[in-house]
């Protein structure tokens, strides 16, 4: 005991008056946005009607695949065939990007008939004569290329009739100079005779 009196007393800090501790309440962190909506109920319909229109005048995709291969959340098929059909502007812009693609699709065509077939390879490289690749052209796959060549033509001939459809022509033996009395007379010797 003796020696813990020779120690020197222990020396205690004054004390202090401590401040009451102020909390920060932290900002709140903005969310960010998926693409193309204003809000996060609300749909940027001008912003996605621009991108529909957009891939739609420069690929052979429908509506609905365009909607699903963006990567991130966008709004279904029936929310934006509401939008075309409540407003004027984008069923515009809308019909304009289904014609864009019907042209789109026409280049495509040309495209799949000067490719039909596969590379010709010797050694693990192309055969290439004249700056171009020899094509081995077998049935199966220009079946293939006839079937999508068939389907795109059938397509543009629905999205653009106009342009594209088959173009109708009437033909028959009709006398445009007869009155109605000889025109029903003609019926009923038609009827005498069948």
């Amino acid at each position: 005991m003796a020696e813990q009196s020779k120690k020197s007393p222990v020396t205690r800090k004054p004390v202090t008056k401590k401040r009451p501790v102020t909390r920060k309440i932290p900002a709140r962190k903005k969310i960010a946005l998926p693409p193309m909506r204003k809000n996060l109920k609300e749909w940027d319909k001008q912003a996605v009607m621009n991108y529909v229109c957009e891939t739609m005048a420069s690929s052979s995709d429908g509506l609905g695949n365009i909607l699903k291969s963006t990567g991130y959340k966008m709004p279904d098929r029936t929310t934006v065939i509401t939008w075309i059909g409540l407003d004027k502007t984008f069923q515009n812009m809308y019909a304009r990007a289904r014609e864009a693609q019907a042209d789109y699709m026409l280049e495509d065509i040309n495209e799949i008939a000067n490719n039909v077939g596969q590379v010709l390879m010797i050694e693990g490289e192309p055969l290439i004569v004249d700056g171009k690749p020899v094509m081995i052209v077998d049935a199966a796959s220009v079946n293939h290329a006839r079937l999508i060549i068939d389907t795109r033509k059938w397509t543009m001939a629905k999205v653009s009739p106009k342009k594209y459809g088959e173009k109708l022509t009437l033909d028959g033996d009709i006398d445009m100079h007869m009155t109605f009395e000889q025109a029903i007379q003609k019926a009923r010797e038609e009827r005498l005779v069948n």
